[in-house]
């Protein structure tokens, strides 16, 4: 007596309705489009689109903007005036675009080599400085990379 199970990728999928599933298989087809595009063209044109992207949902998300909006005002309030907050807002947004479009990128990065061609360090003496004294360093921008790669000079990672 063998009985035939069904295996589905989300246990409601047959609950969801009809225009959700060709949302997001258009996203899902976009986002495969996008990751083959994004090793195809100079990285400088790929950040600037996707720093364009970043903006059209600056203008769309709405609530999202509201909230980052809101978040800002609580951080920055007392500091910055609304059109600054509303400018950070938006900057946010298209860095977090940029940033996006870099990670998509960084499929394509498998080696120190391939970090290397693309990775600013600002401050390394810093971090020479520190590891000479056996103390422990953070960087923070890094910690993408710093989870696939291993600093060769740093001891705390042999």
């Amino acid at each position: 007596m063998s009985q035939c199970v069904e295996l589905s990728l989300h246990p409601h999928m047959e609950d969801r309705p009809l225009k959700k599933e060709i949302k997001y298989a258009a996203i899902y087809y976009l986002i495969r489009f996008l990751i083959l595009v994004s090793n195809r063209i100079p990285r400088r044109w790929w950040l600037a689109f996707c720093g364009f992207l970043g903006r059209v949902a600056y203008t769309f998300a709405k609530q999202s903007r509201r909230q980052a909006i809101l978040h800002l005002t609580l951080a920055y309030g007392r500091e910055k005036t609304t059109p600054e907050i509303l400018a950070m807002s938006k900057r946010m947004f298209i860095l977090l675009g940029k940033n996006a479009g870099d990670i998509l990128r960084a499929r394509a990065v498998r080696t120190l080599a391939d970090l290397d061609k693309f990775l600013v360090v600002h401050g390394y003496e810093n971090f020479e400085q520190a590891t000479a004294r056996r103390k422990g360093v953070i960087f923070p921008p890094a910690t993408l990379a710093l989870l696939t790669f291993k600093l060769p000079s740093c001891p705390c990672t042999d």
